[in-house]
């Protein structure tokens, strides 16, 4: 997992077109505790799913603000999904089980159509906000 800024995040999206990628938007300040939770349990979801077409990006907010206001975010911690190049959703929240159901859900579809290609959509499981299911 690493960081990317406004001119490579493009750039990384593009190589990994056919892909999942997951920006988690945080900030390191000690007061937010749900931000460093959220960091804690994305590192181990980027092992869980190394190797398996699923990408776990960072974006510290201090420093890559420009991109949080890109993609809408405003309350962290936030998850951006993004499929082909595209955000197809956003998940705001802390809850690790729900980001964990929503990558799978998001890499199972993917691989049962084949292809990245196709117009991205959210699926059913995409229905979260603040880890509630709505």
């Amino acid at each position: 997992m690493y960081g990317v800024n406004a001119q490579t995040l493009p750039v990384e999206l593009n190589r990994w077109k056919d892909e999942l990628v997951v920006l988690e938007f945080w900030n390191p300040a000690p007061e937010c505790q749900n931000c460093n939770s959220a960091q804690r349990f994305f590192n181990q979801l980027e092992l869980k799913y190394w190797g398996q077409k699923v990408h776990c990006v960072t974006i510290d907010t201090d420093v890559t603000s420009d991109i949080a206001r890109q993609y809408g975010v405003t309350e962290l911690p936030a998850f951006v999904f993004f499929r082909n190049k595209t955000a197809v959703h956003t998940y705001i929240g802390h809850n690790h089980r729900d980001v964990d159901y929503l990558i799978q859900e998001f890499k199972s579809e993917m691989e049962a159509t084949g292809s990245t290609d196709q117009a991205a959509q959210p699926t059913q499981a995409a229905r979260f906000v603040r880890g509630r299911r709505l």
